[in-house]
């Protein structure tokens, strides 16, 4: 008895925030999965459904519905969240809306707090395989790490995070990898006009440039 009631806390504890166990962005989320009816309630039957999910450089592009008219896109980017905040919030911000493709954010914040790379990659293949799950057609893109003024010190840990992002997707069926890295550079160096006070977090020059990276990847 004492080792199947240690086995049922143990799942609980590992299910996270959709079993009852308190997230740290349990708020936000509830907020957000409000205001998804209104917005689905205007799409188009006939179009496909592609998820933009991450932190807050999705979380911020408040227009990421029109890089495409042809699409019905969703934006449930998230606060500073990380790969492991995700896995917690898979239903709904990415499963609960069926989506024939989803953009993904994620390694940012999870660098900044010294999560090493191969854990950050464990987290994302769970991410997919749970989209995969659901869904084996669904396309998924994996968005590189940007670069920043406030985070260049972790320049080469972004880059190697890169890298292992770009092999990843490579061997995979139905997934990409959209390098935003390089196009925000400007002869070889970081372009600090790309970001707004806070060097973090990108303003509309720097958005324009995700646009013209990212739409190319939509689904035709």
């Amino acid at each position: 008895m004492k080792a199947k009631h240690l086995l049922v806390v143990l799942s609980l504890i590992l299910a996270g925030p959709s079993f009852g166990q308190k997230g740290r962005f349990d708020e936000e989320v509830q907020q957000l999965a409000g205001t998804f009816d209104s917005i689905k309630s205007l799409w188009s039957a006939d179009q496909k459904t592609v998820v933009f999910v991450g932190s807050s450089s999705i979380r911020m592009w408040h227009n990421v519905a029109d890089i495409s008219e042809q699409h019905n896109i969703l934006n449930t980017g998230f606060g500073g969240s990380t790969a492991k905040d995700l896995l917690g919030y898979m239903d709904p911000l990415i499963l609960d809306h069926d989506p024939d493709q989803v953009f993904i954010y994620e390694g940012d914040n999870d660098i900044f707090m010294d999560e090493s790379v191969g854990c950050i990659m464990r987290r994302m293949r769970k991410i997919v395989r749970q989209i995969k799950k659901e869904n084996k057609q669904c396309e998924v893109v994996i968005i590189s790490a940007k670069p920043s003024v406030a985070r260049w010190k972790w320049k080469d840990n972004y880059l190697k995070l890169n890298r292992r992002y770009e092999r990843w997707a490579k061997r995979k069926k139905h997934m990409a990898f959209a390098d935003v890295w390089f196009p925000m550079m400007k002869d070889q160096q970081l372009d600090s006009e790309l970001f707004i006070e806070d060097n973090l977090h990108m303003n509309a020059k720097g958005y324009k440039i995700w646009t013209e990276v990212l739409q190319p990847y939509l689904l035709k």
